[in-house]
């Protein structure tokens, strides 16, 4: 998830493009996003990947498993709890929010000179330190 001072430039550029995937918020798309890309997880290491509450997520969970997006299976490492797991379905969706994320970037980037390009460019890595934690 975005640090809250960097959500703004998030929500702006996907509300603006519908990057909203099968009707998905930002917390199902983010959530589904982690599952996609970490596999099999317990709900507990998905509370802490996405920083938000048990409850939270229960409730995450429940709506994208109604979607058709996300399965339980009993963790067979303990039987007292499950994981869950994108379907084919889940991981489309993803798929489907990057490529459209993708062309509403192309587009913002489309009118700007080479120069303004590369300024963003040069500023990146500095950008992407500030959201993800644990970056130099």
């Amino acid at each position: 998830m975005l640090r809250p001072g960097w959500q703004w430039l998030w929500g702006a550029s996907t509300a603006a493009s519908g990057l909203r995937a099968h009707g998905l918020s930002l917390g199902l798309l983010s959530a589904l996003s982690s599952v996609v890309r970490s596999g099999p997880v317990r709900p507990s290491d998905l509370a802490r990947t996405e920083a938000v509450a048990a409850p939270t997520l229960t409730r995450l969970i429940a709506e994208l498993e109604r979607r058709g997006f996300l399965t339980r299976r009993q963790d067979p490492a303990d039987g007292r709890s499950y994981l869950v797991e994108a379907t084919d379905a889940g991981a489309d969706a993803v798929l489907q929010a990057l490529a459209e994320r993708a062309d509403h970037v192309a587009a913002l980037l489309a009118d700007l000179t080479d120069d303004q390009v590369a300024y963003i460019a040069i500023a990146l890595p500095a950008l992407e330190a500030t959201t993800t934690p644990g970056l130099p």
